[in-house]
C-alpha cells in the first residue's frame, strides 16, 4: 500500500474505531506490507484488523461486536445448538485472530475488500457443517484409550468392564464443560496455543488465562476420580492407579477427543 493510501486508510479507519487508539505509526509500517483497501469500508477492516494484531485496547471487543455477534442468529437459522454456535464462534475467532509464529493474524490478510461481513459468516457456515459431518461419520471406538492411561496398564490392570467405566467417565467430564472452557482446552491441546495468544483470543490478561486452564484442567480431572469413585468405591486399589495416569495424560486425551 502507497504512502498516500496508508494515511488515508488509516484517517478512515481511526474514524470508524474512534475507540481503537491505534499508533500511527505503527499502522503504516503493516499497512505497506498490503495492498491498498476497496473504499472506506475496506479501510476500517484494515485498521480494526492491524489494531487487533498489535494487541490495542478495545479492538478485539470491536471485532465481538461489529462481526462475531451476528453469527448466532446465522446459524440458528441452520438449526445449530446452542452449544455448536458457541464452539463455531470459538473456532471462527481462533481462525481470524490467533498469532502465526511471526506475530501476524489471518484477520489481517482477509481485510480490507469491504467483505469481512460475508468472510465472517461463510467462514462459521464451513466450520458448523465440517463440526456436523464429522459428528455424523465418527463412531467412538477404544482406540483412543490407549493415549489416555499408559498401555501397561491398560492392558494389564483394567479389565474391560474397567475400561468402558473409565472411558465413560471421561466423556461425561469434559462433556459437562460450558463450549467456552471446551474451547480453551481445544486451544491449549489441539491448537497448541500459549497462554498469550489464548488470553488475546479470550479478551483477558495473560495471567488470568493461565489461571482459567489451570482449573479446568483440574476439574476434569477431579471429576473424572469423582464419578470413578462413585463407580469403583474411594478405596478402590484400581481407582488409585487410574486417577494417578488421568493426571500424566490429560493433553493426549483431550487432544484425541477433541480432533
Amino acid at each position: 500500500m502507497r504512502a498516500k493510501l496508508c494515511e488515508e486508510a488509516y484517517a478512515a479507519g481511526k474514524a470508524a474505531w474512534p475507540d481503537c487508539e491505534l499508533d500511527r505509526e505503527r499502522f503504516v509500517r503493516r499497512a505497506e506490507r498490503l495492498d491498498g483497501p476497496t473504499g472506506e469500508d475496506g479501510a476500517a477492516e484494515v485498521y480494526l484488523a492491524i489494531a487487533i494484531e498489535a494487541g490495542v485496547s478495545g479492538a478485539a471487543e470491536a471485532l465481538e461486536r461489529r462481526y462475531l455477534a451476528q453469527l448466532p442468529a446465522a446459524l440458528a437459522g441452520h438449526k445449530a445448538t446452542p452449544t455448536e454456535i458457541d464452539e463455531v464462534v470459538q473456532q471462527v475467532r481462533a481462525k481470524l485472530v490467533a498469532p502465526r509464529a511471526d506475530g501476524t493474524t489471518p484477520l489481517v490478510d482477509y481485510a480490507g475488500r469491504g467483505q469481512l461481513d460475508g468472510l465472517v459468516r461463510v467462514t462459521a457456515l464451513r466450520v458448523f457443517l465440517t463440526m456436523r459431518e464429522k459428528t455424523a461419520r465418527e463412531v467412538p471406538g477404544d482406540d483412543w484409550l490407549d493415549r489416555m492411561v499408559a498401555p501397561d496398564l491398560e492392558r494389564q490392570v483394567l479389565a474391560a468392564a474397567e475400561r468402558a467405566d473409565v472411558k465413560q467417565a471421561i466423556a461425561s467430564a469434559l462433556g459437562e464443560l460450558p463450549a467456552r472452557e471446551r474451547a480453551v482446552l481445544r486451544m491449549h491441546f489441539v491448537n497448541e496455543l500459549g497462554i498469550d495468544p489464548i488470553a488475546k483470543l479470550l479478551g483477558v490478561h495473560r495471567a488470568t488465562a493461565a489461571r482459567q486452564l489451570s482449573r479446568i484442567k483440574h476439574d476434569v480431572v477431579s471429576r473424572v476420580r469423582g464419578l470413578l469413585a462413585q463407580r469403583w468405591g474411594s478405596d478402590s486399589d484400581v481407582l488409585a492407579r487410574v486417577a494417578s495416569q488421568v493426571d500424566l495424560s490429560l493433553e493426549r486425551l483431550l487432544t484425541s477427543m477433541q480432533r
